[in-house]
């Protein structure tokens, strides 16, 4: 997908005509996404910046984080992160 087409999937995002947005973790930084109410991890956050990144992009008042992982480390590792905040 080219900068361009990028460019207008985020902004049909940003003002609600998209409700979907799925992205890599280049959206962990740089990128202000507003208000979020559910973000998904596939994969665990390698740092604890990455992990307030993530946590920070489900701003919604009903925001929630799901960390998809058959790891028993990650998950504790999410809830301390979690309890950091």
């Amino acid at each position: 997908m080219s900068a361009s087409e990028q460019k207008k999937k985020f902004e049909r995002f940003a003002s609600g005509k998209t409700t979907i947005l799925v992205a890599t973790s280049v959206l962990e930084e740089g990128i202000d996404v507003g208000r979020c109410r559910l973000v998904i991890r596939y994969d665990d956050a390698a740092t604890a910046t990455a992990f307030r990144q993530s946590r920070g992009r489900a701003r919604d008042k009903r925001g929630k984080v799901i960390l998809m992982t058959d790891e028993k480390e990650s998950v504790e590792r999410f809830q301390y992160m979690e309890t950091q905040m």
